[in-house]
């Protein structure tokens, strides 16, 4: 989207070759609708034209057939099963406070999805910061937010005044012993920067992601393993989703001599009917040893605040006894 040529100062969004709108398309698709609509064939004036052009030949035709065959071979539901009233009681809600009463959150710019938005809806202290606020050390520290939340879709900005700039400052937040919570609205936080290349900074970031499939394999059975004596009030296993946005991006914990000290909790683990082991889609873990050093994260994969409920499962990851 461009109109700066027509309005004064107008709006620029780069199309950062194609990855601008793969990220729509994602985001699209996860919301697991019956029909996507796009208003952006022609739209000269404003930039966000997708029929062939000068500048880009045929290509966003090419991509938008990509994207409307992966939407058309997902196996959508037809029909929403019906959930759950939305929100906690108000005692669960009065604990939260209490609990969080002099704990401000902070959380990451552009997030996505519905998680942050319950935050604030219990009445916790949460502070969307802007990319300048994270590189700012007097503003972005453990003493003012010793909790941060991601909750974009899989992108950040990576660098704001100087190459790195924000992967910098996140690292100092976390070995000066920082919590990060994990919860993304798309497969794998942290898997773009701001010029849309792929760089996969969550192990970096003391977080153990790796790809697991884009599709479950056919004809097995797949159900998480809860952990419900931390995480209380979820039951003792769910299944893996069949319909939706099915890509896995599993936590993998690997012990070694470097991390034999570190804490890690698997609270749902993805096994089939044979007992094999396909990963871990919420931990806990704590970085007594290894880097980032002092470093506590949770990780809750995309899918499970929908399978599990919002509301019964960020209660329980809010009130993990650590």
């Amino acid at each position: 989207y461009d109109d700066t040529k027509i309005r004064k100062p107008g709006i620029n969004a780069e199309r950062m070759d194609g990855q601008t709108y793969k990220i729509l398309w994602e985001s699209a698709i996860s919301a697991d609708p019956d029909w996507v609509l796009i208003t952006s064939w022609n739209e000269w004036h404003e930039g966000s034209e997708i029929e062939p052009s000068w500048e880009d030949g045929d290509k966003y035709i090419k991509i938008t057939g990509e994207w409307t065959k992966q939407f058309k071979k997902t196996p959508y539901s037809n029909a929403r099963t019906e959930k759950k009233a939305s929100g906690i009681s108000k005692e669960k809600a009065d604990e939260l406070r209490k609990l969080y009463k002099d704990k401000a959150i902070a959380v990451l710019p552009d997030f996505a999805g519905d998680s942050v938005f319950w935050l604030s809806s219990v009445g916790l202290n949460v502070k969307e910061l802007s990319w300048q606020e994270v590189i700012d050390p007097s503003i972005f520290n453990v003493k003012n937010f010793p909790i941060t939340v991601y909750a974009g879709y899989e992108n950040y900005t990576q660098s704001v005044n100087e190459n790195e700039d924000v992967d910098k400052a996140i690292l100092k937040y976390l070995e000066d012993g920082g919590t990060l919570m994990v919860f993304p609205a798309g497969p794998f936080p942290f898997f773009y920067n701001e010029k849309g290349e792929a760089v996969s900074f969550t192990t970096k970031f003391g977080l153990p992601i790796v790809g697991g499939w884009e599709n479950p394999p056919a004809d097995v059975k797949l159900s998480f393993q809860i952990d419900n004596k931390r995480l209380k009030g979820l039951p003792e296993s769910v299944e893996f989703p069949k319909t939706g946005d099915l890509r896995w991006r599993p936590c993998v914990w690997k012990p070694n001599p470097a991390n034999k000290d570190d804490v890690y909790f698997p609270l749902a683990r993805l096994r089939d009917s044979s007992g094999r082991i396909y990963g871990d889609g919420i931990v806990y873990i704590e970085h007594k040893v290894s880097s980032p050093r002092n470093a506590k994260i949770i990780y809750s994969w995309m899918r499970m605040t929908d399978i599990l409920d919002m509301d019964n499962l960020l209660f329980a990851i809010l009130t993990l006894p650590y």
